[in-house]
This record gives structure tokens, C-alpha cells and sequence, in this order.
């Protein structure tokens, strides 16, 4: 009897000790695979990168397909060129004026702020402002200063040209059979949630694809409307501050209140009314984008609550620079379907609500 006690005394001892030790297995394994990931990022997001890529050119070959019945290989290869033709007329209807309008600006920019200050200065009130606002010459050291910081983070974040091709060339092979990729990943998990799965990617893929689209045409939309307006009210240089209003777009929030600064400061060269006049232009701009394409965007994507989209910029802009910040929406966007789909619906069994929740 005392022998069977012992024995089985035993043979629970075993069992406790194999359950902590797969136990501390898997926590060790789970926090290297979130330390890999973690000193890996900037490698997710240029793969997350060429994904939306992959979207971009899926968009384009599907345009091509309902015009000329193509396969879509063949679609696709027509669409890319197509693509890469209008960048090189553009580049060339382009290629003198920009480049001397932003050395230009580069120029203006410090006198602008000298400038600044001395309308100012008839402003009681805005003397501690005054006191905070760096001079022309700051301005200019701290310009070229960002110009190299920018370029090096460009150099380390995509190593140049080969980050370049890499993310042309993922986004071209994930283009041109996104299923195969897409069941392989389905592949990974139990049978009876492939279907789940391959459902919920090809419903993000639609999501994304929509929300590039629409954002290029937002930016396309801004870019114009601020150009044109600016050049209305008597602003120099309104070509280059309505590119840099139109790329800068890409980036909700932030983006327009920064591509507003320089514009703002070449408006009070002129006077404190034309500064006042450029403030319009871009808030007119922003309303015909918050009120019209914005809503128009959102019927086919998720609305993203400011409050979400401002933390999501703030955070993956300190953690991971510029890359981060600049696909911090679609990533967000992203979370939010996946979240909805496999936590809310499917753990929480929630669907009503996954459905009508924002």
C-alpha cells in the first residue's frame, strides 16, 4: 500500500515537473520570438511595406484587366509599366523647376523667419513667443542638419537602393500570386480555421487596397488644391509647397499642420494678411478632404478613431522613425480588422458589434 502511495506520489512529481517545464519552454520561446521581432521591426515594416506595394500593383493590374481582358500576369507587367511611365513624365515635365523651387525655399525659409520676427515684434503679446522662436541662421543650420539626419535614416532604415529593390521586387512576387502566399500562411493553423483565415486576409486585402487608393487620390486632391490656392493669393513657390502639402497628406494629422509651416512663414515676407490668406488655403483644403473624400474613403476601410490615430503615430514615430510613422495608419487599420475578426468574433463570439463598431 505505502508502495502504490509512493509510486503514484511519484508519478504526480513527474507530471508536475514536465508541465513547468514546457511551461518555462514555452515562455522562454515566447519571449525570444517577441525579442527576434522586436530587434527585427524595421525588417516587418519594409515587409509590411511591400505588401501594400503588392496591393498597389494588384490595384493596377486589376484596372487593366477590365479594359483589356489580359491575363493577369500580363495585366500586371502592363499595369507596372504604365505606373513607372507616367513617374518618368512626370519626372521630366518636372525635373527643372521643382529642384530650383526647393533650393529656393531652402533660401527663403530663413529669411521668411527673420521676416517673422520683425512682423511680430509690432505684437505686444507675442514677445515671449518671439523669445522662443529660433533665428534665420538657426533655422538654416538646422535645416541642412535634418537634410543629413533624414538622408542617413533613409541610408540605415532601407540600405539605399537594395531596401528600395527589395521592397519593389517582395511587392512584385506577392502581386503576382498573392494566393499561394495566403494559403501558405493558412497552411500554419488548424484545418478548420484556414477558410476563417484566408477569409479575413482577402477582406484586409480589399480593405488596404481601398485605403491606398483612396489616399493617393486624397494626396493627389490636396497637393492640387493647395498649389492652385496658394498661387491665387500671390505665395512663391507654390509648385514645391503643394508637393511636399500633397506627400506630406500621406501622414493623417501631423502631416498638414507640417507642410503648412514653410508656407505659413513665406506668407508674413509678404504680410501678416497673406499669412492669414495661406492659414485658409490649408484649412480649405483639409475641410474639402475631411468632408468629401475622407467620408468617401471610409465607406470602403476602416474609420480609425483620431484619438487611436494619434497614439498610433506618436508611438511608432519614437520607436522606429520616419518608417513608422509613415505606415503607422495602415498598420493600425490592419490591428483593428484583425482584432475585430479573430478576437471579437470568433473568441467573444461578438459579431454584431465587430460588425457596427466603427
Amino acid at each position: 500500500m505505502a508502495e502504490r502511495e509512493h509510486t503514484s506520489r511519484a508519478d504526480a512529481d513527474s507530471r508536475f515537473a514536465k508541465r513547468v517545464l514546457i511551461t518555462v519552454l514555452v515562455v522562454l520561446a515566447t519571449a525570444g520570438l517577441v525579442t527576434l521581432i522586436w530587434f527585427s521591426f524595421n525588417l516587418w515594416l519594409v515587409l509590411f511595406a511591400s505588401i501594400l506595394f503588392a496591393i498597389f500593383l494588384h490595384s493596377l493590374g486589376h484596372f487593366v484587366t477590365r479594359f483589356l481582358h489580359i491575363p493577369h500576369p500580363w495585366s500586371l507587367f502592363t499595369g507596372l509599366l504604365l505606373f513607372l511611365g507616367l513617374l518618368v513624365l512626370a519626372g521630366w515635365l518636372l525635373a527643372k523647376p521643382v529642384p530650383e523651387q526647393f533650393q529656393e525655399l531652402q533660401k527663403r525659409i530663413p529669411e521668411a523667419v527673420d521676416r517673422t520676427r520683425t512682423q511680430l515684434e509690432s505684437f505686444p503679446l507675442t514677445h515671449n513667443l518671439l523669445d522662443q522662436l529660433p533665428s534665420g541662421a538657426q533655422i538654416s543650420a538646422a535645416s541642412s542638419q535634418i537634410t543629413q539626419k533624414a538622408l542617413g535614416f533613409f541610408r540605415g532604415t532601407f540600405e539605399g537602393l537594395a531596401g528600395l529593390l527589395l521592397i519593389f521586387f517582395l511587392g512584385l512576387y506577392l502581386a503576382l500570386s498573392p494566393e499561394t502566399y495566403i494559403d501558405g500562411f493558412a497552411a500554419l493553423f488548424p484545418k478548420g480555421t484556414r477558410s476563417r483565415i484566408k477569409m479575413v486576409f482577402k477582406e484586409l486585402g480589399c480593405i488596404l487596397q481601398s485605403w491606398l487608393l483612396g489616399q493617393f487620390l486624397s494626396m493627389t486632391v490636396v497637393g492640387i488644391l493647395i498649389a492652385v490656392g496658394l498661387s491665387i493669393v500671390g505665395i512663391p513657390l507654390s509648385l514645391v509647397l503643394g508637393i511636399i502639402a500633397g506627400i506630406l497628406d500621406f501622414i493623417p494629422i501631423f502631416g498638414p499642420i507640417i507642410a503648412a509651416i514653410p508656407a505659413v512663414l513665406l506668407g508674413f515676407t509678404h504680410s501678416p494678411l497673406h499669412a492669414l490668406y495661406v492659414v485658409l488655403v490649408f484649412v480649405a483644403a483639409n475641410q474639402i478632404e475631411g468632408h468629401l473624400l475622407i467620408p468617401l474613403i471610409q465607406k470602403h476601410t476602416v474609420a480609425l478613431p483620431p484619438a487611436l490615430t494619434v497614439f498610433a503615430l506618436t508611438l511608432l514615430g519614437t520607436l522606429f522613425g520616419f518608417m513608422g510613422l509613415l505606415l503607422a495608419t495602415p498598420l493600425t487599420a490592419t490591428a483593428m480588422v484583425l482584432v475585430k475578426r479573430f478576437y471579437i468574433e470568433d473568441v467573444l463570439g461578438d459579431r454584431q458589434e465587430a460588425v457596427d463598431s466603427p
